[in-house]
């Protein structure tokens, strides 16, 4: 959308700027493991191994997200995890098995957020799995008024992250704005 003009920006993970598009890393956001808050691993306190969370079944994400796709690319991840014992189409989608202690799943931290009303837990992995989030802009083009509000906003609330551990934003704001203008 915002290659054809049809959005003044996007936030992506995508790596690599589609020609003619500008990208700024936002955040690099650390997967960890969730879990049930009654989960034998929710106790642990320290960083826990893949191979351990690999002994519980695996709740994970379809092809189709973006989250999987990072997983399944890392090397250290076992298979057990790389194809999930059960598969969802989104994060919220896996609030009734966590809920319901039916298994583990790796998730960014970011996205974990998204689960915390649940009775779960969310603990870092000792294995260093991130992805990174990017703003993008068209190259050469200004923001509109609007826009540059809204960017403003996120980056507002992204400040907000800068004591979570699991979270590195990237850019002050300072910064980001002479980026953008």
């Amino acid at each position: 959308q915002v290659s054809e003009g049809n959005a003044d920006f996007g936030v992506t993970s995508v790596r690599e700027s589609p020609a003619g598009l500008t990208s700024i890393l936002l955040l690099l956001d650390r997967f960890g493991v969730i879990c049930h808050k009654q989960h034998p691993l929710a106790a642990k306190r320290a960083p826990i191994d893949l191979l351990e969370v690999a002994k519980y079944p695996a709740i994970g994400l379809n092809r189709a997200n973006g989250l999987q796709s990072t997983i399944e690319s890392t090397a250290e991840v076992p298979q057990s995890l790389r194809t999930p014992s059960h598969e969802v189409s989104n994060v919220s989608l896996m609030a009734p098995f966590l809920e319901r202690n039916v298994g583990v799943a790796l998730l960014p931290a970011l996205a974990a957020r998204n689960l915390r009303h649940l009775p779960v837990v969310f603990r870092p992995l000792k294995t260093l799995i991130s992805r990174q989030l990017y703003l993008v802009t068209r190259r050469g083009r200004s923001l509109s008024p609007a826009a540059l509000s809204l960017v403003h906003l996120m980056f507002q609330y992204l400040m907000t992250l800068r004591g979570d551990p699991m979270l590195t934003v990237s850019e002050s704001e300072e910064s980001l704005r002479r980026k953008l203008l």
